[in-house]
């Protein structure tokens, strides 16, 4: 993705994520745009594309946030290492790999902050947090996936990647 683009994006999303998303939670999930970003363009690039953009926003996130510095970063790393992955070996990017992406991702990315935060030693707190926020958020991010897929999707076509 063009730098001048992703840049003033991902932070506003950032933003977004930090200050709206609160605001649009529902039963306890809210809206992961970062994360949902991240994985829908390993989805349309793969080859490491999402990578960088995982770096950035996991770093952003990690300073708006109030989790352990760097739980951010680490599981958006992991989760685009792992869509970029499934990207090489499906060899392509349609549209079940990228609902599937999703709502593993998603899951992963929720089970690693609850990990990463403190959670695991308190099983009680980490299955009611997993069953009432990341579970449910992942489907909130599936309906999300679908517009930024589209916008994602129509941004490749404009800008191809340079052979």
């Amino acid at each position: 993705m063009k730098l001048w683009l992703a840049i003033p994006m991902l932070a506003l999303l950032t933003a977004m994520q930090t200050s709206l998303a609160p605001s649009l939670d529902i039963g306890g999930a809210r809206p992961q745009l970062v994360l949902v970003f991240v994985i829908c363009w390993a989805v349309v690039r793969g080859e490491a594309e999402a990578l960088p953009w995982a770096i950035f926003g996991g770093l952003l996130l990690d300073l708006l946030s109030s989790l352990p510095t760097g739980a951010h970063l680490v599981a958006l790393c992991l989760v685009a290492f792992g869509a970029d992955l499934g990207h090489r070996f499906l060899h392509g990017s349609n549209l079940l790999f990228a609902v599937v992406a999703v709502l593993l991702g998603s899951v992963a990315y929720g089970g690693l902050l609850l990990l990463l935060s403190g959670y695991a030693p308190h099983r009680d707190l980490a299955t009611a947090a997993l069953s009432h926020q990341v579970l449910p958020g992942a489907v909130y991010n599936l309906a999300l996936m679908f517009p930024v897929l589209a916008l994602l999707r129509a941004f490749d076509r404009r800008f191809p990647r340079p052979l």
